[in-house]
């Protein structure tokens, strides 16, 4: 009977670890659907229910096949509940998976995420490298937007351009708007940034784009900054931001209107 009794055990065990991981799927599509339909708050819960479940997959069960699916559902709950950093270690261990390269494909994602969050270029970037081989294209080309985005914040600008070559859309002209006004070139700047102020466009990054059109010209860039503290729904954050730039900028060329600005 001793002998017989652990054998009865281990389908019990397969059966707890299988509702476990049942249970945490379940409340993480509850979450998402949730979200979708603007439940934010009650999103919120069924996160946190997903991630008490996901954890006691991965200690119980941590060389499982499904503990990299577990990692990944932890990770994203506490996306989720806006607690990037502490998500990244389940992300990293999530995104190494040799099970499923679906989830270490989505890990990767929101690992990218989470690094830029945090201000680490470099490890967002090798996320963001990684995932542009994506057998999706969807995936790839957004890797391409963030590796040349980040390669902008490096000050590499012919290198993000270069990374973007043959992509289209809204998206990719903000980063070129703002890779052509780091290298200063005009000729190729101002038309992207007029289609974009005419379509009141708020994901351009306005700050980089006026700070390389002001060391070329800072009278443009200061008739920019006018326009640009214009538009509908601009934070009021950055609309500081942008006129105490401007403000810095034309101390040295036009000291009244330097003034000005930073009155």
């Amino acid at each position: 009977m001793r002998r017989v009794l652990p054998l009865l055990l281990l389908p019990l065990a397969g059966c707890v670890y299988y509702n476990g991981m049942y249970n945490a799927n379940r409340f993480a599509e509850r979450a998402k659907k949730a979200e979708a339909q603007g439940r934010t708050f009650e999103a919120q819960g069924y996160w946190a229910q997903a991630e008490v479940r996901a954890d006691s997959v991965v200690a119980r069960h941590p060389n499982s096949t499904w503990a990299d699916n577990a990692q990944l559902i932890r990770g994203e709950a506490k996306v989720h509940r806006n607690d990037c950093a502490g998500a990244i270690p389940a992300l990293e261990a999530a995104s190494f998976s040799g099970d499923s390269p679906d989830v270490a494909q989505q890990a990767q994602i929101l690992l990218g995420g989470c690094y830029l969050a945090a201000g680490n270029l470099d490890g967002a970037d090798k996320a963001f490298v990684a995932l542009m081989a994506s057998p999706d294209s969807a995936v790839r080309q957004q890797a391409r937007l963030e590796h040349a985005r980040i390669l902008r914040l490096h000050g590499e600008y012919q290198a993000a351009l270069t990374t973007m070559d043959g992509l289209e859309g809204q998206a990719f002209d903000a980063e070129r708007a703002a890779a052509y006004s780091g290298l200063g070139d005009l000729a190729q700047a101002v038309p992207l940034i007029d289609q974009a102020l005419a379509r009141q466009d708020l994901s351009i990054p306005w700050d980089s784009t006026l700070a390389g059109i002001g060391r070329v010209d800072p009278g443009l860039a200061s008739r920019y900054t006018t326009a640009v503290v214009g538009l509908p729904g601009l934070s009021t954050e950055i609309h500081d931001q942008l006129l105490l730039a401007d403000g810095i900028r034309l101390l040295a060329t036009d000291p009244d209107s330097g003034l000005s600005r930073l009155r």
